[in-house]
């Protein structure tokens, strides 16, 4: 697929729609349905429900933060050990699969279920569990088709992430896809986020590691994995709060110590700080992007550009950036402090003329030029999708 054919397909794919939010909460109500009926049947049984806290056992090891769960299932198993009436046990075995249900991930309730319908045909042959077997089929094909449905959403983030480079379109795919899994997986909707802006958290975050990893951030599997967990909780906090958060509020949300947030923060700001990201913060204290600004400096009085600067088509300014000159990228990256330096202070034209040897109209005339071509490029996108509508 050649660079023009990708931005077209692109355009072409901005218009099919993403789901509702009531689409979204009746997949998430069905998944959790078929996810309670399968921790149900399990713990109807001592095996069951042992196989499901082994389930438990496997991720809790490596939990420093894990006694008050161990101490909680202890408790709980004692009451299933200790004698009673029908009615009393039933109470007991719902009680354990609510505890395991709210401690298990989808994707650990399922593979205990799958666990046990192998150990019973091994035993004793046949189909046990036809109508669990016939869950894990349901939950398989109605996930199938709600991850086919985003897959336009993940490829508009894969390639405004790819800077219009076509060789790092399909890497970027492929890590927004895996973003989008782990979203799956990890979402709770009781806690009131619609999972579109939750999976954004992720399908950037897994696209951004690309990007580290290129730029010479080497911390490893695991540093990659607390960088993704305390980049996710910073996002979701300043979504859910509404304002800057700190560093111990980070460190709550990811599980994580303070000093840890602090440190793996430091080295994600420095590798973003070596390149141009228009929807990075401008400052230290503005959370305006270079998005907004760039929207800002648009005529509204001229309609082509009033098209143009829609927040939807915005997103695709990141595919131009790399085709300004250096004087117009450094300019910008000055203008609007999009490397961090300066102590997040943005310098103005006169200042950025001091410094590069050039008079403040030359300044402002650069900045200009470099935002004029960024909306003739968006303009020249619009009028290719607007060919194909």
């Amino acid at each position: 697929m050649s660079l023009d054919s990708t931005t077209i397909y692109i355009n072409r794919t901005s218009r099919v729609p993403y789901l509702s939010e009531e689409e979204e909460k009746g997949f998430f109500q069905r998944l959790e349905s078929y996810h309670k009926e399968i921790v149900t049947t399990l713990c109807r049984d001592s095996e069951g429900i042992q196989m499901l806290y082994s389930s438990l056992e496997d991720r809790l090891k490596d939990d420093p933060g894990s006694n008050r769960v161990r101490q909680k299932w202890s408790h709980l198993e004692n009451q299933l050990r200790s004698s009673g009436n029908k009615k009393q046990k039933d109470q007991r075995y719902q009680r354990a699969a609510g505890f395991i249900y709210n401690n298990l991930s989808r994707k650990e309730i399922r593979k205990a279920m799958k666990k046990r319908i192998e150990r019973q045909k091994e035993q004793h042959g046949g189909q046990p569990y036809k109508k669990m077997q016939q869950v894990l089929k349901m939950i398989d094909r109605e996930t199938g088709e709600f991850l086919n449905s985003l897959r336009y959403f993940t490829r508009r983030e894969a390639y405004t992430r790819a800077g219009g480079y076509e060789e790092r379109f399909m890497d970027f795919i492929q890590e927004g896809s895996i973003g989008l899994m782990h979203a799956l997986e990890k979402y709770d909707p009781r806690r009131g986020i619609r999972f579109m802006s939750y999976a954004k958290d992720w399908i950037k975050t897994m696209m951004n590691r690309k990007i580290w990893e290129e730029k010479g951030l080497k911390i490893g599997d695991e540093g990659y994995r607390k960088l993704n967990q305390i980049v996710i909780a910073k996002n979701e906090l300043k979504r859910d709060l509404g304002k800057r958060v700190s560093v111990e509020e980070i460190a709550e949300r990811a599980g994580v110590n303070p000093k840890e947030v602090s440190f793996y923060l430091s080295r994600e700001k420095m590798v973003r700080g070596r390149q141009i990201s228009l929807d990075a913060p401008i400052g230290e204290d503005s959370e305006d992007t270079l998005l907004d600004r760039i929207a800002e400096t648009a005529d509204s009085g001229q309609d082509d550009e009033a098209v143009i600067l829609k927040r939807d088509q915005l997103e695709l300014i990141r595919s131009v950036l790399p085709t300004l000159d250096q004087n117009e990228q450094r300019v910008l990256t000055l203008r609007y402090c999009l490397d961090g330096n300066n102590g997040g202070r943005e310098m103005l034209p006169k200042e950025i003329g001091e410094e590069v040897g050039l008079t403040r109209q030359g300044i402002e005339r650069i900045e200009r030029k470099a935002l004029e071509k960024i909306r003739k490029k968006l303009a020249t996108l619009e009028m290719q999708r607007m060919s194909k509508a």
